[in-house]
């Protein structure tokens, strides 16, 4: 549950990043790869990884 003050991995853009990935990878979906231009570097690595493996 989302709470004031209390980080949640769910709703960061790393997950965005997965969910997108993951949708553009599905034949019924409308998503394509992402675009060129996003900027990875303000993602946090450490919180990508560890958002993947699960």
């Amino acid at each position: 549950m989302l709470q004031q003050g209390r980080a949640c991995a769910i709703f960061r853009p790393e997950a965005a990043v997965l969910h997108w990935l993951h949708l553009a990878n599905t034949n019924r979906s409308q998503f394509t790869m992402l675009p060129v231009d996003v900027d990875f570097d303000v993602l946090d690595a450490d919180l990508l990884n560890a958002l993947a493996e699960k």
